[in-house]
């Protein structure tokens, strides 16, 4: 249980760091207010908070999401002027809202850059690092105009395979429902399940 528990306050204090220009202690402990659960480990979170920040400073050190926050700051403040004509991602489904806080002040530093992105949601499966899957469900309204190209066809699934997955998939209603075309047709069940009852 101790293990567990130091991993859920890595992954919350990721996520406030990274959401801190949006949330902060105060708010925190006003949503909690009517929960004893939720209001006892925002008040523990806040001692580990506060140590750990305090720890940083005196090591003068910062951690990745001080390498994020602090570079979008420093374009902001236009202390660094993008000359880049292109900005590339891999896996945009997995973007968080201070990745994409970064990109756009790249973008606004020079007008004139390109963005291309190549993304998935159904493979959108970093919830626990940050990721926000309607960043991605609303790349248009974010970006404005764009052109979007949908990749329909897919080598790595079995038609059977692939339908089930569909079916699975867009129960969620924020996913995409789309129709993939499998590079191999088969006629038969490719998934099964298969248990084996133990007697007591």
């Amino acid at each position: 249980y101790q293990n567990d528990f130091i991993k859920l306050l890595k992954t919350f204090l990721r996520h406030y760091k990274s959401n801190r220009n949006r949330i902060n202690i105060p708010i925190l402990k006003e949503i909690s207010n009517n929960d004893d659960r939720s209001s006892y480990f925002v008040t523990f979170f806040e001692k580990i908070y506060k140590n750990y920040e305090d720890n940083l400073l005196k090591n003068n050190e910062i951690d990745f999401e001080d390498m994020i926050l602090k570079s979008t700051e420093i374009i902001q403040n236009k202390k660094f002027i993008s000359k880049w004509k292109y900005i590339v991602i891999d896996e945009f489904q997995d973007i968080s809202q201070h990745n994409l806080d970064l990109i756009n002040s790249l973008l606004i530093s020079n007008p004139e850059c390109k963005l291309f992105c190549v993304g998935d949601d159904w493979q959108s499966i970093y919830r626990f690092a940050g990721s926000k899957l309607d960043l991605f469900t609303s790349f248009r309204k974010i970006f404005g105009d764009v052109t979007i190209i949908s990749l329909k066809k897919t080598f790595r699934l079995n038609s059977s395979i692939s339908e089930i997955s569909r079916k699975f998939v867009i129960k969620n209603p924020k996913q995409f429902n789309k129709k993939i075309i499998s590079n191999k047709i088969v006629r038969s069940p490719k998934v099964f399940l298969n248990w084996i009852r133990k007697d007591s």
